[in-house]
């Protein structure tokens, strides 16, 4: 035994001090940047030719350095086409173990492994499943839904990169076995928890300490994202740290040796994984502690750099849809971020804290956007705050409480004031900048402008041009709405309602024809992904709740300068400054667009008759919006020369008739269904009637959102589907 080891240590030596170690030595990130812009490739052909002509830069710099990009890349990309080509399983039974559960407030949400498969249970039963158990499930096979709204969340896709290949909602479940298992231990945490805590206590404990966010009040998730502290409710380096900083503390205590403390702290890490369920921002942070030990013992000589760089490709080896993960992405972002400014902060540890917040900020702006498209710019300096409060208070006291349950009444006043002063700030100490979504494009400048300010910055005259060009490229941005040659109009795919969006070219108007049930608030977050920060006009066609549902979120998050509604909408919201009514033979003009409104007349018994029905000329063609409005009135605009029409109440057969299209002969018809089946929308009978009469039919049921572009005298109709 003895000679082995001592020939692992020579051979240990020799490949230290080896020519292509020394060459890898510092330049591991050059290996992790060609990961990145594979990664980014696979996403969009864009990234092609900076891929080339990277991969060309380290060919002539180190010939092993471009071998070992293109070894990794072919491994990566091999595994990637396995992974996107993965048989679904579309049974609907399965015979497997239980590896997760999550409870919900009406069902449990259980993920079951059988051999290569991962499948998503719905369980409403009321049995009592944990991880471990072999159970079978007999059930309703589910295809997860796409994305019906541009920009949407696709679930399809978000179930897809977590390796769940598919859905079984339950009919019967059998317990049929048992087996040792290390899931079950976040379940042992979390039970503990729940039976020991309540109220906003249990809440602080299980984000801070089992990364478990879902039950943070809304109002406090929002002035966390507000304020930009989110990230400290995301179990991260931050947390690592200071554990292991307070577990070193009490095993030096006991007089310990080092490798001793070593062993527990990695242990711990090891158990602490487990616990939140090997979270990706807490994997980095722990892979890091352990590398950076290794390096340490065995004099490697690797820099921090050298170390992130090395985990991160080693991650994306084993699961490159780890791309696809925020935490992943946001964790290794501004790992980098801390460690690269660490070579040009000097200062006191505050100076040095806001700064690193401040570059942090600056890399992580895209990301930030795409995920919420609006920064405070403040929040750097909030951030500065609650990082002090984290570490000096926050999270020892959550661990002391954790521990020591008797202390929680002390613990709750903490997290209350920690819980108002978030909020407290996020109403009047910020500074909001909206943006829409950024693509590729965008991207692919906003990261090279840093590069080009980076690599020119002991250059003042070039530094100052690429720093104006970097802001006026934020400005261009911001204003983007004033470089949109085109308008459009938007027909969106609601889970119940309708909501239609009109925007004309160059910023000129935004106009929405009612907002659906609020569901998800889709619209709201369908504006805010367009960047669209305010409202010209909004018209709500009657009081349904499919058509009005999301009113007070909109109210909420955007500026709208006036809302229209019937002289006869019975409700509360007539009494608003903003809010004009109208009636039949009023004009409603906004920006290039003149709505005639030809209805109602009077009031009527069924609310659906008291649909404001619209007609207007947009883009050259000529539209007719009808709300809900049924057959008994419909025959009233026989006469009109109809392009497009908006079809009545989502196609039901309460609307719509033979003669009514007969006489008004519209080219195309939209007919916004909603996705709720024991509607049944749309009616056959409308279907037929619109078929009959040569009328091209795009349906959201179908389709999905509908667009119609148009330019001068082009227009383009697009579906997401």
């Amino acid at each position: 035994m003895i000679y082995v080891l001592k020939k692992i240590k020579v051979v240990f030596v020799k490949v230290r001090y080896s020519r292509l170690y020394l060459i890898f030595r510092n330049n591991y990130f050059l290996l992790a940047i060609s990961v990145t812009l594979f990664l980014l490739l696979l996403n969009s052909i864009l990234y092609l030719p900076l891929l080339c002509i990277y991969l060309f830069y380290i060919y002539k710099k180190e010939k092993s350095i471009f071998v070992a990009s293109l070894i990794i890349i072919g491994i990566i990309f091999t595994y990637f086409l396995y992974l996107e080509n993965k048989p679904r399983y579309l049974h609907n039974e399965i015979t497997g173990e239980v590896i997760s559960v999550k409870k919900k407030e009406s069902h449990q949400e259980l993920i079951v492994k059988k051999k290569r498969n991962k499948v998503l249970i719905y369980n409403n039963l009321n049995k009592n499943i944990y991880p471990g158990m072999i159970i079978y499930c007999f059930g309703e096979n589910i295809i997860p839904d796409e994305n019906h709204i541009e920009y949407d969340f696709n679930y399809q896709k978000y179930l897809w990169r977590n390796h769940i290949n598919g859905i079984i909602k339950s009919e019967s479940i059998e317990i049929v076995g048992r087996k040792l298992s290390i899931n079950i231990i976040p379940i042992i945490f979390t039970n503990y928890f729940e039976l020991n805590f309540n109220g906003l206590t249990l809440t602080f404990l299980k984000a801070l300490l089992l990364g478990d966010s879902s039950s943070l009040d809304e109002v406090f998730y929002d002035s966390l994202i507000c304020n930009g502290t989110i990230h400290l409710f995301a179990i991260s380096g931050l947390h690592i740290s200071l554990f292991v900083g307070i577990i070193y503390y009490f095993l030096k205590k006991f007089n310990l040796k080092e490798k001793c403390c070593d062993a527990i702290i990695i242990g711990f890490l090891c158990v602490y994984l487990i616990i939140t369920s090997f979270s990706p921002s807490i994997l980095r942070a722990s892979l890091m502690y352990i590398f950076r030990k290794i390096n340490q013992k065995l004099n490697l000589n690797l820099s921090s750099l050298d170390i992130i760089s090395i985990i991160f490709v080693f991650l994306i080896l084993i699961n490159p849809y780890y791309m696809y993960n925020l935490g992943f992405v946001l964790s290794f972002l501004v790992a980098f971020v801390i460690i690269l400014s660490q070579t040009i902060v000097n200062g006191s540890n505050i100076k040095q804290m806001f700064l690193i917040s401040v570059f942090a900020q600056i890399a992580t702006i895209p990301i930030s956007i795409n995920i919420n498209n609006e920064i405070n710019i403040l929040s750097p300096l909030t951030n500065l705050v609650f990082i002090i409060l984290m570490e000096t208070i926050i999270l020892p006291f959550s661990l002391l409480v954790s521990v020591f349950p008797l202390l929680q009444t002390f613990y709750y006043y903490i997290v209350l004031s920690y819980s108002s002063l978030s909020i407290f700030l996020s109403k009047y100490f910020t500074v909001i900048l909206k943006f829409r979504d950024f693509n590729h494009f965008m991207i692919m400048i906003y990261y090279g402008l840093i590069i080009l300010f980076l690599q020119n910055y002991h250059k003042t005259n070039l530094r100052k041009t690429i720093l104006l060009l970097f802001f006026g490229y934020i400005f261009c941005i911001y204003n983007c709405h004033l470089f949109t040659f085109h308008g459009e109009v938007n027909f969106l795919d609601l889970y119940n309602g309708e909501a239609i969006l009109i925007t004309e070219p160059f910023g000129k108007s935004n106009i929405l024809i009612d907002t659906g049930d609020g569901t998800n608030n889709a619209v709201t977050n369908y504006l805010k992904n367009k960047g669209i920060r305010s409202l010209d006009l909004l018209i709500i066609t009657h009081n349904h709740r499919d058509h009005n549902g999301e009113l007070e979120s909109l109210v909420r998050h955007f500026h709208i300068n006036k809302i229209v509604v019937s002289a006869y909408y019975n409700s509360d919201l007539t009494k608003l400054d903003n809010v004009i009514t109208v009636k039949e033979g009023n004009i409603i003009e906004c920006g290039n667009i003149r709505f005639s409104v030809l209805h109602p007349d009077k009031e009527y018994k069924d609310e659906n008759d008291n649909s404001i029905v619209l007609y207007t000329k947009i883009g050259g063609l000529k539209y007719l919006f009808m709300g809900d409005a049924t057959k008994n009135i419909e025959l009233k605009f026989s006469d009109l020369n109809v392009d497009i029409i908006k079809v009545a109440h989502h196609g039901s057969s309460t609307s719509t008739s033979d003669a009514f299209i007969k006489s008004i002969k519209p080219r195309y018809a939209i007919i916004q269904c909603g996705r709720i089946e024991k509607f049944g929308f749309p009616h056959q009978d409308v279907i037929n009637i619109l078929e009959k009469n040569n009328v091209i039919i795009y349906r959201t049921d179908k389709h999905y959102s509908i667009k119609i572009k148009y330019y001068k005298k082009e227009r383009i109709f697009k579906t997401l589907r």
